[in-house]
């Protein structure tokens, strides 16, 4: 898989030290990609700090172009 886009939104700042939990959501998959969101908060608290998003491609790595989503892969998303 790649990468093709990445965003964050830091909301408020997290000092050192701190132990960090990012909670990581797939939406509904296309032919190739999954848009993914991230939640980012220190461990045991409810506070949201940072918010993000990417889409990712799977890819062919024999031509690196992009290639339809594995079924095992559609099947992990539950679709």
């Amino acid at each position: 898989m790649v990468i093709i886009n990445a965003s964050c939104t830091f909301l408020l700042p997290i000092t050192y030290p701190a132990s960090v939990e990012v909670r990581l959501f797939a939406g509904s998959p296309g032919r190739s990609s999954i848009p993914t969101y991230y939640e980012i908060r220190r461990v045991g608290e409810p506070t949201l700090y940072a918010e993000g998003a990417s889409k990712v491609i799977w890819i062919d790595g024999a031509t690196g172009k992009s290639a339809p989503l594995p079924e095992r892969i559609r099947h992990l998303l539950g679709t």
